[in-house]
């Protein structure tokens, strides 16, 4: 499960996806906890998001993939 992350990266790639994270839900469907590996851009882990009123809790509620903007890109 560790090496999960790194091999969807290495297949999204060719699709023109720079980065990729992937959570998974917690038994209670109440929180997305990350994958062990990735980082923020502080270079601190990620840490587990609500899925009630977030993007990320919106694509795991609706099963569909939501694009968000990285956070090093500026909003237009």
């Amino acid at each position: 499960m560790e090496d999960l992350p790194s091999a969807a990266e290495e297949h999204a790639r060719p699709l023109g996806l720079s980065e990729t994270v992937m959570y998974v839900t917690d038994p209670r469907q109440s929180r997305l906890v990350p994958l062990p590996g990735r980082q923020d851009q502080d270079d601190a882990p990620l840490k587990p998001v609500r899925i009630g009123g977030t993007l990320p809790g919106r694509a795991f509620r609706a099963v569909e993939l939501a694009p968000a903007r990285s956070p090093a890109t500026p909003a237009e």
